[in-house]
């Protein structure tokens, strides 16, 4: 919420779900908050909990280090240089290291590259001091119609001139029948009433967890589910694009929940304005002031295009490490490194990781998976008492915890709903994003670390 900065830029959960269960906001002005709101809500959390004057700003982390003679972590990190332009390199022992760099830091290209001569960027490296008025008046391509895509490309059709947007595979979207704003008297009767806000949050809760979750996890009741959702996001197509074409264009192929649900009321209309145009395909060429898009099953499957500012929203390498971590015997963590329950890994001792793999959720808050991993951290932290220095999981837990996902990961959406997804971890070929069942069984599972 600090980076992504693009026009339009919300949350697809509602805010009061979307909250730290230790900072409660009855004050949110939107039922899904806007991006200025949750940065500004995330500040002040910081600031009440007294966490800024921990906090290393502008300092980079180069690599981590286990020490066995010491057992501790050695970091090496690069920060600004006193009263110069450089940085520095510091270094330090940390008893503990908790990797929390999220999952979306580094952002996805398409692979033709740029010999774009105009403005060319990536949706969460939006210029924040030109906002819409470096597109405005201009031809535009968005390539993407993922999460920010459909975020973004209402707001852009506002004042281009002519807007493509470049689609290699449709999503499934539903509708935001309770995107409102919230009235000052309601604001005001939360913030009174704590105890309803409490309440606000848990229905909030359950009734997510047991719609949308149930279309996604295995069970006898998914499919019922799963086509009670895909009805309702059929019919929210077919009431807002009446052209057949375009609606068959937009109408995904595989199963709803295989790759990420998105909400929207304003992007299908969007596409149904004059001067915005669907591109379908994948981008195979960038030149100076054009793109070219190419699709193998259309009619005419190249389309070439000028354009005068390129957009992509195209997603982020979830894969790829911020920064080395050398545990035990040189083991070095990688994206195909086992954990249990996404948090630690055998090898790595004192470490642990917030938003680690198998730990994303597809269709409730994430907040809830970071709450309950910070929980099972100061837990571990807890056990380890002097004498005792260092603390780490056994191999046979992680591999129970790996028999684990064999069992569960087959009678899911994410194995066999037909898609390939950025869930999907490249270097395996598994679904090594996402957590396979409930929200309520991994909380459970994290209560304590024993």
């Amino acid at each position: 919420w600090s980076a992504n900065a693009y026009p339009g830029c919300r949350c697809d959960v509602p805010s009061h779900l979307y909250s730290f269960s230790f900072h409660p906001n009855p004050w949110w002005p939107h039922s899904f908050a806007h991006r200025r709101h949750i940065h500004a809500y995330i500040h002040d959390a910081a600031a009440h909990h007294a966490v800024l004057p921990h906090v290393l700003f502008h300092t980079r982390v180069l690599s981590a280090t286990w020490q066995d003679t010491t057992s501790t972590w050695h970091v090496r990190a690069a920060a600004p240089s006193p009263g110069a332009t450089g940085q520095s390199s510091v270094s330090f022992e940390a008893r503990f290291l908790v990797r929390a760099t999220g999952a979306f830091g580094v952002p996805r290209f398409p692979r033709p590259g740029s010999w774009f001569e105009g403005p060319s960027f990536h949706s969460s490296e939006w210029p924040a001091d030109r906002g819409l008025d470096i597109v405005r008046g201009r031809t535009v391509a968005v390539v993407g119609t993922g999460a920010s895509a459909i975020q973004l490309v209402p707001e852009v059709a506002k004042v281009a001139k002519k807007l493509y947007v470049c689609q290699r595979t449709p999503s499934w979207i539903l509708p935001h029948l309770a995107d409102v704003s919230i009235p000052g008297p309601v604001r005001c009767l939360l913030a009174r009433v704590p105890a309803l806000l409490s309440l606000v949050r848990w229905a909030l809760f359950i009734f997510i967890e047991f719609i949308l979750g149930l279309a996604l996890w295995g069970g006898p009741v998914r499919p019922f589910v799963a086509a009670l959702v895909t009805s309702c996001a059929t019919r929210h197509l077919r009431r807002s694009v009446a052209d057949p074409s375009l609606r068959a264009a937009l109408l995904p192929s595989y199963e709803l929940g295989c790759k990420r649900v998105l909400f929207s009321n304003t992007f299908y209309p969007c596409l149904t304005l004059a001067h915005v145009e669907l591109l379908q395909g994948s981008l195979v060429q960038v030149l100076p002031r054009s793109i070219v898009v190419s699709h193998p099953t259309l009619s005419h499957p190249r389309r070439h295009v000028d354009v005068d500012v390129i957009v992509y929203a195209t997603g982020f390498d979830i894969w790829s490490p911020c920064f080395p971590i050398v545990g035990r015997h040189n083991a070095t963590l990688a994206s195909t490194t086992p954990s249990f329950l996404g948090i630690t890994s055998h090898g790595f001792p004192n470490f642990f990781m917030l938003l680690g793999p198998n730990t994303g959720v597809g269709h409730t808050s994430q907040i809830l998976m970071i709450e309950a991993q910070a929980r099972y951290i100061i837990s571990c932290m807890r056990l380890l008492e002097p004498p005792a220095r260092a603390l780490e999981l056994r191999a046979s837990t992680q591999k129970r915890f790996e028999d684990f996902f064999v069992k569960q990961f087959p009678h899911t959406v994410w194995h066999n709903g037909g898609c390939n997804s950025w869930y999907i971890n490249p270097s395996t070929s598994k679904v090594g994003a996402i957590w396979p069942s409930s929200t309520l069984v991994y909380m459970y599972r994290t209560r304590f670390a024993s």
